[in-house]
């Protein structure tokens, strides 16, 4: 987190008139791309995810920690009652944020503990206590919650790049290798029935989708289908898993789909079509989210106006203003 002002004894004072960071619309949109409804009010997010049945959503949400730093926090939007109540707390940031199957769980990851990000979870509710489920000493980064509740996939920042990793909740919680290159492996989503991982890889030169068997046993297909014809990072599945979103990784906002079918002997995939042009931050993870029909997303735009944007201000002599 960047300082929100500098002084010194010449007299000059520089400062950020916004050290919280941008505010930021998070809208319905349908599959065709039109705005059809807010879905949060306006406020500095980071990240989201929608929880199963789209009845809430989770949000990372910068909160003032003092003048001159943040907190980031998670909230829960409950569409229903207009509400959205905070289920973390603390002088840390909370992350990347993903729902257990049920919607009793959030998993989260957070640098409460120390220098790296660790993955925790808390039950929605806000009761109990955040327990957490891994240490060491590379940060992770949560991606997805398997459909049957047995895995979380996160990416794990290594000294040689960006590794997709699967933790177990159940048994010695060991963690999975799922792919793990000398590149940037940067997103990921395991589809519904469980047994294939999409994912964002970067070993051709630029970010690219593809799909290969999960957890990566051996007891699947062997090898990766590529699924993008031209860039391809954050994705998603549809609710039966025949069809995948993603956005392009060219900054240009475009939204795809891609018709998929999986079988034992691997996948099939007809060539991806444009389903819409978003606003959007590029290549982050977490900027939106899609029912399980694949007929409305929610997307975390980037600011309508300038005046959420930061604004450096100057201010010479600033000394004498405190003499007066």
């Amino acid at each position: 987190m960047r300082a929100a002002f500098w002084a010194s004894d010449a007299g000059l004072l520089v400062y950020f008139s916004n050290p919280l960071g941008t505010k930021r619309p998070v809208v319905w949109m349908s599959r065709d791309g039109k705005q059809v409804a807010e879905a949060a009010p306006e406020a500095v997010y980071t990240g989201l995810s929608l929880a199963p049945g789209a009845e809430r959503m989770a949000l990372v949400r910068a909160e003032r920690a003092g003048p001159a730093r943040r907190n980031l926090d998670i909230c829960l939007r409950e569409f229903a009652r207009g509400v959205m109540p905070r289920l973390t707390f603390g002088p840390a940031e909370y992350r990347s944020p993903v729902w257990s199957p049920d919607g009793k769980y959030v998993a989260f990851v957070s640098d409460r503990g120390g220098s790296f990000f660790q993955i925790y979870r808390k039950e929605s509710s806000g009761s109990g206590s955040e327990e957490v489920l891994t240490e060491g000493e590379y940060s992770k980064y949560l991606l997805d919650w398997s459909k049957d509740g047995k895995y979380l996939l996160y990416r794990e920042e290594t000294s040689t790049g960006r590794d997709l990793m699967a933790l177990p909740l159940a048994g010695d919680r060991k963690p999975i290798t799922v792919v793990k290159t000398g590149f940037l492996e940067s997103t990921g989503a395991i589809s519904p029935d469980g047994h294939w991982v999409a994912y964002a890889s970067n070993d051709s030169g630029t970010y690219q989708l593809y799909v290969q068997a999960f957890p990566g046993d051996g007891n699947g297909p062997k090898g990766r289908w590529q699924i993008s014809n031209g860039t391809g990072f954050a994705v998603k599945w549809r609710g039966d898993g025949k069809e995948l979103y993603y956005e392009t990784a060219d900054g240009s906002g475009k939204v795809m789909a891609a018709a998929i079918q999986t079988g034992p002997e691997g996948i099939r995939t007809e060539t991806p079509r444009v389903l819409f042009t978003a606003d959007f931050f590029p290549q982050s993870l977490h900027q939106f989210d899609v029912t399980s029909d694949g007929q409305r997303f929610v997307m975390m735009l980037n600011a309508r106006t300038e005046a959420n944007v930061d604004r450096l201000t100057v201010v010479t002599n600033w000394q004498a203003a405190l003499r007066k």
